[in-house]
């Protein structure tokens, strides 16, 4: 899938993820990659009320990147659906072979 890895963007502070949250989802689930807003799409099965959402977000990572959800921190979007996320203690490419291969199984 290699269209775009512009979703991830290193810093001194981690790995720069750059999201768009879909809350109130059946599931949890990479929807996919957008490639114009240069983000990943996840649904997450939690409502965004009272940072309920934010939570499932950070639960979800954690899983499936196989983390620590302390290495995992949104740094801007808490009360928006574009969100950016520092992910700390995972090489990119870690990160993007898990995305890709999410984003490909919904392709």
């Amino acid at each position: 899938m290699r269209k775009s890895i512009e979703y991830l963007q290193e810093s001194n502070d981690g790995i720069k993820l750059f999201l768009i949250v879909i809350p109130d989802s059946e599931v949890n689930e990479i929807a996919g990659i957008d490639p114009w807003r240069k983000a990943v799409k996840i649904r997450v099965n939690a409502p965004a009320t009272e940072n309920r959402a934010n939570m499932c977000l950070v639960n979800f990572l954690s899983n499936i990147l196989s983390i620590s959800k302390e290495c995992i921190e949104i740094v801007s979007g808490l009360k928006a659906r574009e969100k950016t996320v520092i992910i700390r203690n995972i090489n990119k490419k870690d990160i993007m072979d898990v995305i890709e291969h999410a984003a490909n199984k919904k392709a």
